[in-house]
């Protein structure tokens, strides 16, 4: 009775180990994805600044799963995704100023499109 106890007890405690673990793996997963999508959307809109006026560029940034929107305003990018804690944010500059926009988006891979019109980029 007495290894039965103790083998329950231990059994117990690697359940709470193994829960903690796979929630903290899943925010470290929305905040690198958070943080790579900001990135390359401003990498991309300095990019096409520097090509002149009319270029247009397209890629794909992998968003978080639990993604709800993203605000372009002024020279900064901004995410917004849901976490445990609440809502969570993931931001990056770029050198030249953006058209403001409030993009909502769900998660997964997505194509964005970067282009330069009239001074301003315009990301879609």
């Amino acid at each position: 009775m007495e290894y039965l106890v103790i083998t329950a007890f231990f059994v117990i405690v690697a359940a709470i180990f193994f829960t903690y673990a796979f929630i903290t793996f899943s925010e470290n997963k929305s905040t690198v994805l958070g943080g790579d999508a900001v990135a390359r959307i401003a990498g991309n809109a300095n990019l096409v600044a520097s090509m002149g006026e009319g270029s247009t560029l397209y890629f794909d940034a992998e968003l978080p799963e639990t993604a709800k929107e993203l605000v372009l305003w002024g020279n900064y990018v901004k995410l917004n995704y849901n976490a445990s804690a609440g809502t969570s944010n993931s931001y990056a500059y770029t050198k030249v100023g953006l058209s403001p926009k409030t993009i909502v988006v769900s998660g997964g891979r997505r194509q964005f499109r970067v282009a330069l019109e009239d001074g301003n980029v315009l990301v879609e």
